[in-house]
């Protein structure tokens, strides 16, 4: 796995994070990015063993999940569920079966996922819409201001 592969694997979760994927300019391509990177060097994820596989299919639903499918197009698509149904089956007894399901779900627009996948993207968002400090009142604003000078 690459440097800024890794890199962003490790940071799905930051709070600053979130909030630049969702608030920033910059950050609403993110998703589109992702998976064409994916799918680009789909050989090379086929050639993995599992941790790599769950953590690049992982940082991928997760983006997936708060940036949507809509603008990824379909020849990404049709790479992705292809090579991700075919490590999804290799990797059936791991962890990996499962961050790549979601992957192949959300690309697919899997109708049966689509709730729960709304509720997880509501999961994610919602710890860096307020302050962590039970006293504090303050809260996210529109779209475009600035974060909170009293971030967790």
């Amino acid at each position: 796995m690459s440097a800024p592969m890794a890199l962003l694997n490790a940071i799905a979760y930051a709070p600053y994070f979130v909030r630049f994927q969702s608030l920033a300019e910059e950050g609403s391509g993110l998703a589109v990015l992702y998976a064409d990177r994916c799918a680009k060097c789909i050989d090379d994820i086929e050639a993995m063993d599992a941790g790599p596989i769950t953590e690049i299919s992982h940082f991928l639903s997760t983006v997936l999940v708060l940036q949507g499918v809509e603008d990824i197009d379909s020849a990404t698509k049709t790479t992705l569920i292809k090579s991700f149904k075919k490590l999804e089956h290799r990797h059936r007894h791991v962890f990996a079966a499962e961050t790549l399901r979601r992957c192949i779900d959300m690309v697919e627009d899997s109708r049966a996922m689509r709730e729960m996948f709304m509720f997880a993207k509501d999961m994610i968002k919602a710890p860096y819409k307020e302050c962590g400090a039970k006293s504090c009142k303050v809260r996210e604003g529109h779209r475009g201001q600035k974060l909170m000078p009293c971030s967790k």
